[in-house]
């Protein structure tokens, strides 16, 4: 095995590794959050996309996350305007339609963009109901590639209010099932996908390819 390839090997480990641990700080703050302020099912919900309404959910169990810097709205302190796996931008930036959002950057590095969806809007195709959308770029603002698939991956945060809340991946929510339509889908995670949304899949496709990083990945580490 080649030094590059040792090196290439090294990063995938690295990024999932804090892609998955990020998963899990989430996971605990949530059911943290739930023995301070009581089940999700009664925490209170609006449906707007301000960043009042992503504040009072996220404020159920922010407190027990270990929160370096918050910007509201969301600036080029905790998070760098991300680019698709085809090159393109315009979805994930601090300005625009996109001014309402928010964003933290943790204490093990990772920085996160998030914003609340409504009862009446499905986000990209495969959530819906109330819910939080997070994107995770792994190694903060001023790192890596701020790329899709590389060093920035989708979680949703779902239902908030009703039960429970569950996380996912984005893309992997139960809506798609088939490995191939992660890689195919028209956010899928493939070079054959183009637009500024390409590589929304790519945290599913590792996930449903058992937290391995597939042969035919479209981004080299």
């Amino acid at each position: 095995m080649t030094i590059p390839t040792l090196i290439s090997n090294y990063r995938k480990h690295q990024a999932i590794n804090q892609f998955k641990a990020t998963i899990s700080i989430l996971s605990n703050a949530i059911r943290m959050g739930e023995a301070k302020n009581g089940s999700a099912e009664n925490w209170n919900v609006c449906d707007t996309d301000q960043p009042e309404c992503t504040e009072q959910i996220f404020n159920n169990f922010s407190q027990e996350l270990k929160i370096i810097k918050k910007c509201v709205p969301t600036a080029d302190e905790c998070w760098t305007s991300t680019s698709s796996i085809s090159g393109e931008k315009g979805y994930l930036k601090n300005q625009g339609q996109n001014a309402s959002r928010i964003s933290i950057i943790l204490n093990n590095g990772s920085s996160i963009y998030m914003w609340a969806g409504g009862n009446s809007g499905a986000t990209n195709g495969n959530t819906t109901g109330m819910h939080l959308q997070m994107w995770v770029d792994i190694n903060g603002p001023q790192k890596g590639k701020n790329m899709l698939g590389a060093d920035v991956f989708g979680l949703v945060i779902k239902p908030i209010g009703g039960e429970k809340p569950k996380i996912y991946t984005n893309g992997a929510d139960g809506t798609i099932t088939d490995i191939n339509a992660l890689k195919t889908a028209p956010y899928g995670c493939s070079k054959n996908v183009t637009g500024i949304y390409a590589g929304l899949y790519c945290g599913g496709l590792i996930q449903y390819n058992n937290w391995e990083v597939p042969n035919d990945y479209p981004i080299r580490f």
